[in-house]
């Protein structure tokens, strides 16, 4: 289960909270809220320390204030030892030039009960050309990816690589 602009009260409550709860659990939507709110102030204050490490401060906070946010739940039901893989700061990889590597987050399962795994993600906006800063780009230090929007390659994404099972990331999709 999705649920798009999490950020907003309207799409938690039309989401999960009535599936689960049909007639309404106003209790649950606040705390998720809330909780979306607590840990996008983190994630804005983490991006700014890394952009302010890189020297790079005054770029992306347009970005930052203007995030998409997802709330995804996922259900595993048999253990694996690569039940689901996901790449966590590609974006940011690339907006820094190659400067920062990207970790790989994965759920892992023992026993045979089933498990949720639930995380909360954040990209730019449609339309915003994600692209290293002129300061992180030089002769000894050449441009590594091409300009990208992450809303065109969530659609090649979904249509192009994820129905074939490959597992393609956004570097391979913007390398220079």
């Amino acid at each position: 289960m999705t649920i798009d602009e999490a950020q907003v009260a309207a799409n938690i409550e039309q989401g999960p909270t009535s599936t689960f709860w049909p007639h309404g659990n106003i209790s649950f939507s606040k705390t998720l809220v809330w909780f979306t709110e607590l840990a996008s102030r983190l994630e804005k204050t983490v991006q700014r320390m890394v952009l302010e490490i890189f020297g790079v401060d005054n770029h992306g906070w347009r970005v930052l204030e203007d995030m998409v946010k997802w709330w995804i739940v996922s259900y595993y039901v048999e253990p694996s030892p690569n039940s689901f893989i996901v790449m966590v700061g590609e974006s940011l990889k690339i907006w820094l030039n190659g400067g920062l590597c990207p970790t790989y987050h994965r759920v892992m399962m023992k026993g045979d009960n089933a498990r949720y795994s639930v995380g909360l993600f954040a990209a730019p906006r449609g339309g915003y050309q994600v692209k290293a800063p002129e300061e992180l780009v030089d002769d000894k230090n050449p441009v590594l990816f091409k300009p990208f929007d992450y809303e065109e390659f969530l659609g090649f994404y979904l249509t192009q690589v994820a129905p074939v099972g490959a597992r393609a990331g956004l570097t391979t999709y913007c390398s220079a």
